[in-house]
């Protein structure tokens, strides 16, 4: 066995087995066992690390500059945020956010730019995606109040004992791309319907946490997935681009249109108990008030006053706010490469539905930025549509197989 076959199983396992502790940390969420959390998403930025080096070690293309310089400037800007503020708990938990937000970056590349994964490496996944939804209709099943927690007490909201409703959408969100890609996949019928009856009910259960942002998300996802497969080709540069810039696009209407009347009576079917129109307004206009006065290097400091644990409920702000605009704009760069480099090996109806995936998550990134704050490793299910995106004989023609 040759190098790179070594290093494809090694990166084969590694995968597989951090789509694992997604399973173990969905599990650990309900039962509140926040240690064991903890120690999964730990475990996965090592991993994740780990495949980076590795590959980089091994073979470096063109666009790794860039991501070096992404990576070194978010910590250089955070670091001179902090003795600039001359306040800030300095220690690991400090920069913990950063390395959630880094381990993002860098799994992102990993999948669309280095992963060679097997089709039977991707079955695994799918069957490790599916058996998570038969936890939660298990967990719905036999004990629904445990589900409704949210902040200790039982609510009208689904959490499956994640923070707060909007995470839980996401992951509910991710799940039902998953399925759907499975129904496409499997080919024994059998296998197809167990697949569709879980994207019926994690399609439920994602509207049981009423998470608006995922929810119009998960509309936009079947809407895109149709267009791509009627056309057989995906989007374009330009929709691609408005698609990966919708959650700041969104931020900045949302700011100048909240308090106006009409617009709140249109609107008003969207407000419920706890959820009125202008539960973002506060965060966000604040977000923007204090970017504003270090725009270059960020306010990584100043917006989670000193922990270093902040989280503005928008992917694109919760980056813009943190590390500055030109970290900003490298990342937005970053996934805008990433993401049409992925588009141009789509040639497939599962390659088309993976990516309409991809583009939902991170529309639904609009109200909730764990993407790049959280620590429940939502990225790896993000992520790994990039690698559903791609069709196989395209990756191994770019490998030279």
């Amino acid at each position: 066995m040759n190098i790179s076959d070594r290093m494809q199983k090694a990166s084969e396992r590694l995968m597989a087995f951090c789509y694992g502790l997604c399973a173990v940390i969905c599990i650990s969420c309900f039962f509140q066992n926040d240690s064991l959390v903890s120690a999964c998403f730990y475990t996965s930025f090592f991993a994740v690390f780990y495949l980076f080096v590795r590959y980089s070690s091994s073979s470096v293309h063109n666009f790794s500059m860039e991501l070096f310089a992404l990576i070194a400037l978010s910590v250089i800007n955070v670091v001179i945020n902090q003795l600039i503020a001359g306040t800030g708990m300095v220690g690991f938990d400090y920069f913990k956010k950063l390395i959630m937000f880094l381990t993002t970056v860098v799994f992102f590349y990993f999948v669309s730019y280095d992963a060679e994964i097997s089709e039977r490496t991707k079955k695994i996944i799918l069957i490790i995606t599916l058996a998570i939804a038969v936890l939660y209709m298990a967990f719905f099943w036999t004990n629904r109040s445990q589900c409704m927690l949210f902040h200790g007490r039982v609510s009208k909201y689904l959490t499956f004992g994640m923070t707060n409703p909007n995470l839980t959408g996401i992951y509910m969100l991710c799940i039902e791309v998953y399925c759907v890609i499975a129904i496409f996949r499997f080919k024994n019928w059998m296998a197809r319907l167990i697949a569709l009856t879980l994207a019926g009910t994690s399609a439920y259960f994602l509207f049981l946490t009423n998470a608006r942002n995922a929810l119009i998300a998960l509309v936009l996802f079947y809407i895109m997935a149709a267009i791509m497969c009627i056309r057989k080709k995906p989007f374009g540069k330009v929709v691609t681009t408005l698609l990966l810039w919708y959650p700041l696009i969104f931020c900045v209407i949302y700011l100048m249109i909240i308090y106006n009347e009409r617009i709140i009576q249109v609107l008003s079917f969207l407000s419920s108990e706890g959820k009125t129109l202008d539960t973002r307004y506060d965060n966000w206009k604040n977000a923007f008030s204090i970017f504003s006065k270090t725009p270059i290097i960020g306010a990584y400091c100043e917006i989670s006053n000193g922990t270093g644990m902040s989280q503005m409920l928008n992917t694109h702000l919760d980056v813009l706010a943190s590390y500055g605009i030109v970290v900003f704009a490298l990342f937005m760069r970053f996934l805008r490469k990433a993401t049409l480099y992925v588009s141009g090996k789509n040639d497939n109806m599962q390659n088309y539905i993976a990516l309409a995936g991809f583009f939902a998550c991170i529309i639904a990134g609009s109200g909730e930025a764990a993407l790049v704050s959280g620590g429940t490793g939502i990225y790896i299910l993000i992520g790994g549509l990039l690698l559903f995106a791609q069709n196989e004989m395209s990756i191994r023609n770019y490998r030279g197989d």
